[in-house]
């Protein structure tokens, strides 16, 4: 296990071997025991101090996100909880949330949304499983983790969408993953709505997207 500050140079760490797989929807303490050494590493520290993403069995530290991140997080947040509330289609949640997808991959995306159809995978620790939906809003310090090794991750573990949002040139980009791992890109202007066919009638405008 190593652990990396995001941005920085890694910190090496003795290796842990990894210890089965840990099923979706297990209870988080019946699974205590059969975690990897580099999970119960993870687990140990402090709740009060940085944000911590456990990528491929190494830790990496996540600094506060700026202020326009946190903007976007929060409309986008407002539109999408609004959607799934009123007809009861789902939960959303955001940073800092645990989403186990495996022994060595814990990751803490911006924003997850889970549908109705995968509501089991929830513990009071998090999701231990695949989200239906993960959206990741990039900073200077996370893109290339965000835009390399999670990205490829999620079609491995069926996440069905990622949305990955740039605030700098205000570009969000959609993937779309088939069950088959396959994934479509969509990219969408700052002048277009951001939608999905993954939540039909959901709509957000670039305006309200990126209001601050």
């Amino acid at each position: 296990m190593q652990i990396v500050s995001e941005g920085a140079s890694k910190e090496h760490v003795a290796s842990d071997p990894v210890i089965g797989p840990l099923k979706a929807g297990s209870h988080f303490d019946d699974c205590v025991s059969k975690r990897s050494a580099a999970q119960r590493r993870r687990l140990s520290l402090p709740e009060a101090g940085p944000r911590y993403q456990l990528v491929e069995g190494d830790l990496y530290m996540a600094p506060a996100p700026n202020r326009f991140h946190q903007e976007i997080s929060r409309n986008l947040q407002v539109k999408l909880y609004l959607y799934l509330r009123e007809p009861g289609l789902g939960k959303i949640f955001d940073a800092p949330f645990d989403v186990y997808l495996e022994e060595t991959n814990v990751y803490q995306p911006a924003l997850v949304v889970l549908l109705n159809d995968r509501l089991a995978i929830l513990t009071e620790e998090g999701a231990e499983g695949a989200p239906n939906l993960v959206i990741e809003i990039l900073s200077r310090k996370t893109r290339r983790l965000d835009l390399e090794q999670k990205r490829k991750a999620y079609p491995r573990f069926a996440v069905q969408e990622s949305w990955i949002i740039d605030p700098e040139p205000r570009l969000p980009t959609q993937y779309r993953f088939a069950p088959d791992g396959d994934a479509t890109s969509v990219t969408i202007s700052e002048s277009e709505n951001l939608t999905s066919p993954l939540l039909p009638g959901f709509t957000i405008s670039g305006s309200e997207l990126y209001e601050r």
